[in-house]
């Protein structure tokens, strides 16, 4: 559930919102950073391991999530992020700042 006056983050306002559905074992999902989009992933269904790197600073961070643990983890712009898939289906919820474009997804291999 989600209701506006009690903000996620201070200064993220949801504007945009998907699911991403997975379907192999040990699939990566990410590879890439945004200059302008911030996300928050929840996890719905399933174990993933989530890999960020700040580019500028190349420091990098390793979280397990499980969609059983009702956590989320917010991802601020600058920072690439790789997701793997630890069971044989998984799903996440995405919460953006921005609609998803193009230009503003970079590559960037995390580690």
């Amino acid at each position: 559930m989600f209701d506006c006056r009690f903000p996620l983050v201070e200064g993220f306002d949801v504007k945009f919102m998907y699911c991403s559905r997975i379907f192999e074992r040990y699939n990566v999902s990410g590879q890439h950073y945004h200059r302008a989009k911030e996300e928050i992933l929840i996890p719905m269904k399933g174990r993933f391991d989530i890999f960020l790197e700040d580019v500028k600073t190349k420091v990098q961070e390793h979280f397990s999530l499980d969609a059983i643990d009702n956590k989320a983890i917010y991802i601020p712009t600058g920072v690439s992020h790789k997701v793997v898939l630890l069971d044989e289906e998984g799903v996440f919820v995405v919460l953006a700042s921005t609609n998803s474009e193009v230009e503003d997804e970079i590559p960037y291999e995390v580690r």
